[in-house]
């Protein structure tokens, strides 16, 4: 029992680390408890403080002025809680500032300043606290009769550094008192918001704590834990009461939901979060909407491979290797048929009857003795293989599958972590109808009609022939034969079907192939054929077979230092994950080249206003998805 508890510990770890690389862990809300904290707001609409005269009258103050008037100087309650004895204990988590935490791993803060980190030991609560970011949304040179000292050279009340030194990092995104960033930089800021977040607590501030940093937590809020506008406003101020002060600020969060909504859908003709029917798709389309959402390793990774792709594949993968509980032939015997059964129903359909062929001849075999153990051992490891091949094969599904399909297919639209789920899913026959129901979805084929022409010329130089495709698809179409080659040794019937089965749905036609020396049916292999109103003709899809025959050799046999293409297509392929591949190490690196990469951008104030122009220290060998990723964040080493 302990050995079989073990083996099962392994393999969820080993989903755990994989399922990583597309989601951060930590998303660091609790849904079921915020959904209880907002239930009796929804439906309200928020409402601000300030509203749009104020709003112009504010910004038609010149700042010195507004600041010297407004806040007090010496004795702004913001820049000086401690004193001001406007603030309770509650309301100042970190000693000696304005703060709340908003979550366990995010906490708003008034702005800092020299006196104050130097009295109550501000940098030293950090690190207790375990705060390893912080993100600064002033514009330099803002407020600058605030506070208990002068703004240091940097034009902040603080010297960045002094946190730097620390190794607590610094982020600095600058939008205008009361107001708002652009939608697009809002998302590269909660971005980088996630991803420190992964390393430990972040602290945000701008002037109070509460306006524009009030609409950063929101939005992120927004886009890492799918919470509607609404909900996240209500949530800021649940824990920081004040927070997002104008009219313009709350209009904002509504407008950021709006932007990013279309980038969240995965099957098109599904609802989405806020219950739309989402718009069909072409895969060129959806790797651009998945781009704007991720960074870092995800980034790269995924920058032209649809990641709910990569996730069904590797799960179908982990189901193909596993040797499932412990080494008695009999227990993985039953343990394998069951996986076919759901509340005491068998999955139906016409490759069944070749797993019911096989487990009856299996179950003849364990009963010859021990001296045959390691046949059995054989036998079992082939028929875990079978299960994900017969999967692949089926086109025929009962009540269940189509059920569990189609609520996973409004989960992946609409709920957070449910990559996750999908990443632990322990039927084989849903995870292919998911994989060819995504494909199959798409609006237009992976591999159109006028794609075929040089993969016809060239069906004996495979990787020629990809080249002539856009980098999505052939960066698709040569991770899904990976992903077929790693299935295992497959004999003859099955390669060709499954070819078969591919092409069809990425070309989204009937294969149309009567010749008994290619096709394993010597009919027309025709899945979910109701789909498909066009074929292909038998002369052109035995000259498409023979290509992608050839390219699972070519795959099969992949020497990536030996291959002849262009460097563009080797790039392509380089970049690709292989299936199956233990990925942990591979984004370890990526962290800690990001890390190491990031302190060398430097930040030169130019422009009205004090606004920051960024230029990057570039090394020569450095590749242009890591210039793009770093492009984003805005860390900042001072000199």
């Amino acid at each position: 029992m302990t050995s079989r508890n073990n083996k099962k510990d392994t393999r969820e770890r080993a989903i755990d680390r994989r399922v990583s690389l597309t989601e951060y862990e930590d998303n660091d809300i609790d849904i079921e408890e915020t959904a209880k904290n907002t239930e009796y707001q929804k439906g309200s609409t928020p409402t601000a403080k300030y509203g749009v005269l104020f709003q112009k009258m504010r910004h038609a103050i010149p700042e010195s002025y507004a600041c010297s008037i407004g806040c007090g100087g010496e004795k702004c309650k913001y820049c000086n809680a401690p004193a001001s004895g406007k603030f309770s204990e509650e309301h100042m988590q970190i000693k000696g500032l304005f703060s709340s935490w908003i979550t366990d791993k995010i906490i708003a803060i008034s702005r800092p300043s020299t006196t104050l980190v130097e009295r109550y030991d501000i940098i030293g609560q950090f690190e207790q606290k375990n705060i390893k970011s912080i993100i600064n949304l002033q514009l330099p040179g803002e407020h600058p009769a605030c506070g208990l000292n002068k703004l240091e050279v940097e034009g902040f009340s603080y010297k960045p550094e002094d946190f730097m030194k620390k190794k607590i990092f610094f982020y600095n995104f600058g939008w205008r008192d009361y107001g708002v960033g652009t939608t697009s930089g809002v998302l590269d800021t909660v971005k980088v918001m996630q991803y420190s977040i992964s390393e430990g607590a972040v602290a945000v501030h701008c002037h109070a704590g509460s306006g524009r940093t009030g609409v950063l937590i929101a939005c992120y809020f927004i886009y890492a834990n799918r919470m509607t506008a609404e909900e996240a406003i209500h949530l800021v101020r649940s824990k920081r009461p004040g927070s997002i002060q104008t009219v313009y600020q709350v209009k904002f969060i509504q407008e950021f939901q709006q932007y990013i909504r279309p980038f969240k859908i995965v099957y098109s003709l599904q609802n989405d979060c806020d219950g739309n029917e989402a718009p069909p798709f072409n895969l060129s389309q959806y790797i651009v909407r998945q781009r704007y959402l991720l960074h870092g390793q995800q980034f790269r990774t995924f920058k032209y491979l649809p990641k709910i792709v990569y996730i069904i594949c590797e799960r179908l993968l982990t189901l193909n290797k596993e040797m499932d509980r412990d080494y008695n032939p009999a227990m993985r015997q039953a343990d394998k048929r069951d996986r076919f059964v759901k509340d005491g129903k068998r999955w139906k359909g016409k490759k069944t009857e070749k797993l019911d062929k096989y487990y009856s001849k299996h179950q003849d075999s364990s009963s010859i003795g021990s001296e045959n153990n390691d046949n059995d051992d054989e036998a079992a490891q082939e028929s875990i293989s079978l299960q994900v091949i017969e999967a692949l094969e089926l086109d025929d599904y009962d009540g269940y599958v189509h059920k569990r399909v189609e609520e996973l297919k409004q989960k992946l639209n609409a709920e957070i972590n449910i990559w996750k789920t999908l990443g632990k899913e322990e039927n084989a026959v849903v995870l292919a109808k998911l994989l060819w129901d995504w494909i199959e979805e798409l609006h237009d084929p992976v591999l159109r009609a006028q794609d075929f022409q040089k993969m016809l010329l060239l069906y004996d130089h495979p990787y020629e022939g990809l080249a002539s495709l856009d980098s999505c698809s052939t960066a698709t179409v040569v991770y899904l034969f990976r992903f077929l080659s790693a299935l295992g040794p497959l004999n003859e019937s099955d390669t060709l079907n499954l070819i078969e089965k591919f092409l069809s749905c990425l070309t989204q036609r009937n294969i149309v192939n009567c010749d008994s020396t290619m096709s394993s049916t010597s009919t027309d292999f025709r899945p979910r054929a109701t789909n498909f109103s066009i074929s292909i003709k038998d002369g052109i899809s035995e000259r498409l077979l023979k290509f992608f025959k050839n390219l699972l050799g070519a795959l099969s046999e992949d020497d990536r230092n030996h291959i002849k293409t262009t460097n563009k297509m080797k790039k392509l392929l380089f970049s690709l994950p292989k299936p199956g591949e233990e990925l942990e190490s591979h984004s370890l690196n990526t962290t800690n080249s990001y890390k190491k990469n990031s302190t060398k951008i430097q930040s030169s104030r130019q422009g009205r206003g004090g606004s920051n122009k960024y230029n990057y220290e570039e090394e020569e060998d450095e590749n242009e998805d890591e210039v793009e990723f770093r492009s984003t964040s805005r860390q900042h080493k001072f000199r």
